[in-house]
């Protein structure tokens, strides 16, 4: 599996590795939302893609996560960090924050793991 699904009372972390395909995203996609049917409070993730040697996943593959996410209803609101370190994991984490419309869920984009875990922790949205 190019990814592991790590969960705590106040944190998923998703860690990828080797290359990414699109049907690791559909894989995710119900893991994640069997987790959240399965909680009374949504969670802050954290979706660690430095490990990442491919990310094979066109537009379309993207578009089809973020819609089915769209449809689903959390139980609050989430924040979402990126954690990224080449150009290519970059502009895979900006597509997703760009047509992710989804008014429960806040994404944003890091390098820096720190950075990243100290805005999951802030509260708010």
């Amino acid at each position: 599996m190019p990814y592991t699904l790590e969960t705590s009372k106040s944190l998923w972390r998703v860690i990828f590795s080797g290359t990414v395909i699109r049907d690791d995203l559909r894989s995710l996609v119900v893991k994640a939302e069997g987790l959240e049917k399965a909680s009374a409070i949504g969670v802050n993730r954290l979706i660690d893609l430095r490990g990442a040697q491919a990310i094979n996943i066109e537009f379309s593959d993207v578009s089809d996560f973020v819609a089915r996410r769209r449809s689903f209803k959390l139980p609050n609101n989430v924040k979402s960090a990126f954690l990224t370190s080449d150009p290519v994991q970059f502009g895979f984490a900006r597509m997703f924050q760009t047509i992710l419309d989804h008014p429960q869920i806040t994404v944003e984009v890091f390098e820096n793991e720190k950075e990243a875990l100290d805005w999951l922790m802030l509260p708010g949205d």
